[in-house]
């Protein structure tokens, strides 16, 4: 019903407009329960912290960062927040649930879509509490900060939070509001 002849369609094409159609009517359903996230997110917006902690490694893509556990300067794409294994950790602003994966690096991590091309990763994660797909709100459980990876054992818990701006790393410090 979109201008496309199913019968033109293979059967991935055909699953991927089932899929569309099928998440364009959830959404008109939730529009008409109230209940659509906005993910409006720009260049003025700010982001809630999401775990408490200090910063222990910054954002750095100018000049390289000291990595202690691998004894090497490396340019820094993310923020590293100190924190306390177990410590809550929730979602910055309204987004949607891009992708719940495990990194060798930054072990359990979750990748949120904020809007208009922003994209958070955070990393260093245990019991993930949503789910792939997922809309949350801002302030909402993601999980909880895990025990360090390996790459990470002299730095100790934290939460690894990695930003992009149409596929280009941004420092997330500059959208956190403190």
């Amino acid at each position: 019903s979109q201008g496309i002849a199913d019968d033109s369609l293979g059967a991935e094409d055909k699953e991927s407009k089932e899929n569309i159609e099928e998440r364009s009517s959830e959404a008109v359903d939730k529009a008409d329960a109230g209940n659509v996230i906005d993910t409006n997110f720009g260049a003025s917006s700010k982001l809630i912290w999401p775990v408490e902690g200090n910063v222990l490694i910054g954002f750095d893509m100018d000049k390289t960062v000291y990595f202690p556990t691998l004894d090497l300067y490396k340019c820094s794409d993310a923020v590293y927040i100190q924190s306390d294994i177990g410590t809550p950790v929730y979602a910055g602003h309204a987004c949607t649930v891009e992708e719940i994966g495990y990194d060798t690096e930054i072990g359990n991590n979750v990748t949120v879509e904020l809007g208009n091309g922003y994209v958070v990763t955070y990393g260093q994660l245990r019991d993930v509490q949503i789910e792939k797909g997922s809309d949350l709100e801002e302030g909402e459980l993601i999980g909880y900060v895990a025990s360090p990876t390996k790459y990470f054992s002299i730095e100790g818990a934290h939460l690894y939070i990695k930003m992009m701006k149409d596929g280009k790393a941004v420092d997330p410090l500059d959208y956190l509001n403190y």
